[in-house]
Formats: structure tokens, sequence, C-alpha cells
């Protein structure tokens, strides 16, 4: 089931106002958390945090935190980076070959 971005960004206002910021990492299982932007991009929770009151302006998509999620998994060579500081943020399961599914 795909959740609406209403869904989504109900889901960011929860764990804002429960933690009072971004959170690093999931409550089950410690996974590393990243949020996605209004203009599609990625942030980390540090970055998201160090620049908390950009996050909630619509006006501007590039920093605008309309979800979050887990890096489940990548390909390797194909990390998944903050757009701000460029750290990349770990997968759960690893790193597939090309070619695995």
């Amino acid at each position: 089931m795909t959740r609406s971005l209403r869904e989504r960004s109900e889901q960011v206002k929860d764990l804002l106002e429960h933690h009072g910021e971004y959170p690093e990492h999931s409550g089950l299982g410690h996974d590393e958390l990243f949020y996605m932007t209004g203009d599609g991009g990625i942030l980390c929770a540090k970055c998201a945090n160090k620049n908390l009151s950009l996050t909630h302006d619509p006006d501007d998509p590039q920093w605008y935190v309309t979800d979050v999620d887990s890096n489940w998994e990548r390909y390797e060579g194909d990390p998944l980076l903050c757009d701000n500081c460029y750290r990349e943020i770990e997968p759960i399961y690893g790193y597939l070959k090309e070619g695995e599914n």
C-alpha cells in the first residue's frame, strides 16, 4: 500500500513533535533514517536538524522535509548520499552486486 504525501508529511510531523528534532535512527532495529525533501533531495538527520527552521517551509522545496525512510539496500558503487554534507547513508541490508535481486 502506497502512502499519500499527506500521510508521509504527517509521519514526519509526528516524529518532530515526539522527539523535538529529526531522529537519526528508527526505534525498531536502530536503522539510520534519512529525510526526503520537496524537490526529491536527501538529507541525513544531522543536516536536517542543523537547518530545522528551513525544513518547515513548503516554499523552499530543497529543504522542506516531506518524508522519512531507511536506506534498505543499494547497488555497489551507487551510494545514497546526503545532498548537504555528502555523507553516505548506510544501507540496512548491505550492498547488492550488479545483477542481484
